[in-house]
C-alpha cells in the first residue's frame, strides 16, 4: 500500500446510493456492495469478513497489480505477474502470436490509461477459461501475465494463468494459485 500511494495520490471519494447500483451479493466470507461515486459512476466495494469484522479488499478497490503499467512493458519480465485488468476480444495478431494458434484480448488498465495485447494458445486452460466470455463484452479479470521469450514489442503478452473472474482474489484462489 505504501508504494501504491507514493506513486498515487489518495483522493476523496464520495459514495451514494450504497447498496443501490448492484445491490449486496454475499459470497462466503466475502460481500460484494454496489453502489454510486459522487459522479454517479457504478463501483463494487468487496468486504472480507474477519474475526475483526468487515474489511475492504483493497486491491480489488484499488486495481492493484503487482507491477505499475509502464514498469511492466520497459521490464519486460519473462515470468508471470500479477494484474487486474479490462479485457475484450481483439483481433490483432503479429510477431509470432498467429490467428488459429492463440485468441487474442485487449487489456486495459484499470485506471483506462494503457492497454496491452494478450494472448492464449488456444486449447489451453486459460484459453479455455476466457473463451466462454462474450466476444463483445469487457470483463474484470485478475490474470498472470508474461512476456515471450525474445519479445518484439512492448505491448504484446502472454496471458499464463487466469487466477480470477472479476478483481477479487478468495482464500481457495490465493492458497491454490499463488
Amino acid at each position: 500500500m505504501r508504494d501504491w500511494y507514493r506513486r498515487k495520490p489518495i483522493v476523496k471519494a464520495t459514495l451514494q446510493n450504497f447498496g443501490a447500483a448492484a445491490g449486496i451479493c454475499p459470497s462466503g466470507k466475502l460481500v460484494s456492495v454496489g453502489f454510486e461515486m459522487g459522479d454517479f459512476t457504478p463501483r463494487e466495494m468487496a468486504f472480507e469478513q474477519t474475526a475483526a469484522g468487515f474489511l475492504v479488499d483493497w486491491e480489488s478497490w484499488v486495481g492493484w497489480s503487482e507491477l505499475p503499467w509502464d514498469q511492466f512493458g520497459k521490464l519486460r519480465p519473462k515470468e508471470g505477474k500479477e494484474f487486474r485488468v479490462l479485457a475484450q476480444r481483439a483481433s490483432y495478431y503479429n510477431f509470432g502470436f498467429a490467428e488459429g494458434a492463440y485468441h487474442c484480448y485487449l487489456l486495459t488498465s484499470p485506471d483506462h490509461e494503457r492497454m496491452l495485447y494478450g494472448y492464449t494458445r488456444q486449447g489451453t486452460p486459460e484459453n479455455d477459461t476466457l473463451a466462454t466470455e462474450d466476444a463483445s463484452d469487457t470483463v474484470s479479470w485478475v490474470l498472470e501475465l508474461r512476456f515471450p521469450e525474445r519479445a518484439k514489442s512492448s505491448n504484446q503478452v502472454i496471458i499464463s494463468k487466469v487466477l480470477a473472474k472479476g478483481w477479487v482474489l478468495d482464500d481457495a484462489v490465493q492458497e491454490g494459485g499463488r
